[in-house]
């Protein structure tokens, strides 16, 4: 009986060393996006691993025909890195809406039909959490209407959404990693 109890044991060691040497708990965190995200990028709280995505001047669109094409930086597709991310940050169209002097209804209906075709994309391709991070505030109403849609899909997508406006998107993220 000993020497059963004695294999036990030394099996679960074995095992129990072989899984700490082989098991990664490594936390990537890919970020996508226009000039917002830069300032998610250089924060040092985070340890980003993947910002090839985040670039001033990024819309919307572009950002889809990335994902559409599965545009490829260095060795690595856009979808083979979204799959490989623990946690996903979109920050997206503020450099867009930037460039409107007025926000009209027209241009947040497409925007947010733009916003919800994205990320299906992205929902198709991966299983990390997503923080979706809404528009900048330049005091339009259309903007705080905007934010609030884009809350309404995150919830309806199993995102967190971070309000730039009111929260501190470092430590919202930090919530949750």
């Amino acid at each position: 009986m000993k020497k059963i109890l004695l294999i036990v044991f030394i099996s679960a060691v074995i095992s129990l060393f072989i899984y700490k040497i082989t098991y990664s708990n490594k936390k990537t965190i890919m970020v996508l996006g226009d000039s917002l995200c830069t300032s998610v990028i250089s924060n040092k709280k985070l340890k980003i691993s993947n910002t090839s995505y985040c670039k001033n001047g990024l819309s919307i669109n572009t950002l889809k025909n990335m994902l559409v094409n599965n545009y490829k930086i260095d060795s690595n597709t856009i979808l083979s890195s979204i799959n490989k991310s623990n946690y996903l940050v979109i920050a997206i169209g503020n450099d867009e809406f930037s460039n409107y002097k007025k926000i009209t209804n027209s241009i947040m209906n497409n925007y947010l039909k733009e916003y919800k075709d994205l990320l299906e994309t992205i929902i198709k391709n991966t299983k990390a959490r997503l923080f979706i991070v809404g528009i900048r505030n330049n005091n339009s109403k259309n903007i705080l209407e905007l934010n609030k849609k884009l809350a309404k899909i995150s919830q309806n997508n199993d995102a967190v959404f971070i309000n730039p406006n009111t929260q501190a998107i470092i430590d919202i993220i930090k919530l949750y990693i």
